[in-house]
Order: structure tokens, then C-alpha cells, then sequence
């Protein structure tokens, strides 16, 4: 794991990261979205991100969100843990009333279906990739 991994996996515990990082979501939505994916607060540290447009469960509208990611397989990994807060984000409940949605990858745009993982497959999604 690289240094920054670990540093993120340190402070990611404390709750004034949560707030931080929290603050930092609508920078990120800009960067993301008027740069292209070339540089945002995560994805200039190394980070590999991801845009993720929602249909809001109650206004219809989309919703996007930048998210750190982890490749599986074909597939995208992200967690719904609203940077260790204490309640669920608004992205997860659009997700499960509504689980198609667009991903925005390094430019690239593409359907996806989302499934909420469970049981063995939530276990192995948790693991961090063995270390290179």
C-alpha cells in the first residue's frame, strides 16, 4: 500500500476527517465535471475516482458524486460510508430505490447497474489489493 493509502486509512478513523473530506465533495464535483477527470482533490493524490450520476428517489433529478473506486473485474467497487459518519449518503438510498446509473471513468461514460453487496462478496470487495 502506498503512503498516502495508509495515511488515509489512519486519519479516515478520526471525525474531523469525515468532516473535511465532506466539504471537500463539491470541489471535487466541479473538477471532475469541468476538467475532465484529469484532476480533483482525490485524484491528484493517486486516487482512483470516479464520477457517479443517481436519479434522486425523490425529485427524479440526477444527482452526481465523486467517489473513490477500486477496479473488480469489468466492475467498479465504491462504499457507502459518508467518510465514517453516522448517517448513510443520499447517493446510497438513490442506488437502492434506483440501482441504474451513469458512471463517468477517465473521460468515459457508461451505463451501470449497481447491486449491493453482500455475505462472501461484500467480504472479498472489503479486502485492499494485495500490495506491488
Amino acid at each position: 500500500m502506498s503512503l498516502l493509502g495508509s495515511l488515509v486509512r489512519r486519519m479516515g478513523h478520526q471525525a474531523w476527517f469525515g468532516q473535511v473530506m465532506r466539504r471537500l465533495v463539491p470541489v471535487d464535483r466541479w473538477l471532475l465535471e469541468h476538467i475532465g477527470l484529469r484532476w480533483s482533490t482525490a485524484a491528484e493524490r493517486g486516487l482512483p475516482t470516479l464520477l457517479l450520476t443517481t436519479t434522486g428517489r425523490r425529485t427524479g433529478r440526477p444527482r452526481t458524486t465523486p467517489l473513490m473506486c477500486t477496479r473488480d473485474g469489468d466492475g467498479y467497487v465504491v462504499v457507502g460510508s459518508n467518510f465514517g459518519q453516522p448517517d448513510e449518503p443520499a447517493w446510497t438510498g438513490n442506488l437502492l430505490a434506483d440501482p441504474y446509473a451513469t458512471v463517468t471513468v477517465q473521460g468515459a461514460r457508461l451505463l451501470a447497474g449497481a447491486a449491493l453487496a453482500t455475505g462472501a462478496e461484500r467480504d472479498r470487495a472489503g479486502r485492499s489489493p494485495p500490495a506491488t
